[in-house]
């Protein structure tokens, strides 16, 4: 038997494009801390993070800051554990350079937030780093996220982060996730796999 190749390709496309569409699932915003109002400036090789509390499990799937590097460099988006001493996260990219503030989305990944845990996403500079902040410390609530209102945190040390001592800011944080239960990557498979072979009978012609 012999298909018709140029719609057996189109099919086989479209149905790759299905499969990549079910799996590549980014996540929604389910946290905003807020604008900030103040600007701190961070000297190379150092940063600040924040806290949240957890009440509902959440799968973090990217997260976002208020910054700018007026020389460009590498900034490392960070997430500690509820002590803030245990590094549990962390990831590397490149910012451009640029004169004023502005939320950096990180590189998409996965990190369980598990319910009734605290964390402290922080974020350090290898080259001078402007931050926002929001000054005085103030505490939001969304999705079962909630900031904390007891200040911030200071980092240094670019290649191997250490927490410092801390400040009475809170910074304008954004995470990106889902929450609930989510179907795994491989469940879309069958369907999308279900639906290229019904197409295939019922828009293709074969011929012998």
């Amino acid at each position: 038997m012999k298909v018709a190749n140029g719609r057996f390709l189109r099919v086989c496309i479209w149905t790759a494009g299905l499969i990549g569409a079910a799996t590549g699932v980014k996540g929604s915003l389910l946290f905003d801390s807020g604008a900030g109002n103040g600007t701190t400036f961070r000297a190379s090789d150092s940063g600040l993070g924040t806290g949240v509390s957890v009440s509902t499990t959440t799968n973090l799937t990217q997260m976002a800051m208020s910054l700018d590097m007026p020389n460009g460099g590498d900034i490392k988006y960070m997430i500690w554990d509820s002590t803030d001493t245990t590094l549990l996260f962390s990831e590397v990219q490149a910012v451009s350079a640029s004169a004023s503030t502005s939320y950096v989305l990180s590189t998409v990944f996965s990190f369980t937030l598990n319910a009734g845990s605290t964390y402290y996403f922080g974020v350090i500079g290898d080259n001078n780093l402007n931050v926002d902040y929001i000054a005085p410390a103030t505490s939001v609530t969304q999705n079962g996220l909630t900031s904390l209102s007891s200040g911030n945190t200071n980092y240094s040390n670019f290649a191997s982060p250490t927490p410092g001592s801390g400040g009475g800011t809170t910074l304008p944080l954004r995470l990106y996730g889902t929450q609930g239960a989510v179907p795994e990557p491989s469940a879309f498979l069958p369907v999308a796999a279900g639906l290229g072979l019904f197409l295939l009978r019922k828009r293709i012609p074969f011929t012998r």
